[in-house]
């Protein structure tokens, strides 16, 4: 599973109109590609569950926890990179009334 670069974010205040869409637009796609890097690293912990469960082990839990930590680490980049996109235009408006 390759994690998604976030994108840079943008100051509204100093973007263009096309600079603010693009910024919004740059956020959806990192938004979209990180649920699917979650659901691969859950196909992965699903996986090796499985396996292990096959060969009569339990998980291994070091790496359900690292996974785990990966998951949360992109969900908090998610939601930095959702608050600084839904900042953009509020900022654009005001300074381009």
């Amino acid at each position: 599973c390759m994690a998604p670069i976030p994108p840079a974010a943008v100051d509204g205040a100093t973007a263009t109109y096309d600079q603010a869409r693009a910024a919004v637009q740059d956020a959806k796609n990192f938004i979209a590609q990180s649920d699917l890097y979650q659901v691969c690293i859950g196909k992965e912990v699903d996986d090796a569950a499985a396996k292990a469960k096959a060969d009569g082990k339990k998980p291994d839990a070091d790496f359900v926890a690292k996974e785990d930590a990966l998951v949360n680490d992109n969900q908090k980049m998610k939601m930095k990179v959702g608050a600084e996109a839904n900042a953009v235009f509020p900022a654009y408006h005001k300074a381009h009334p």
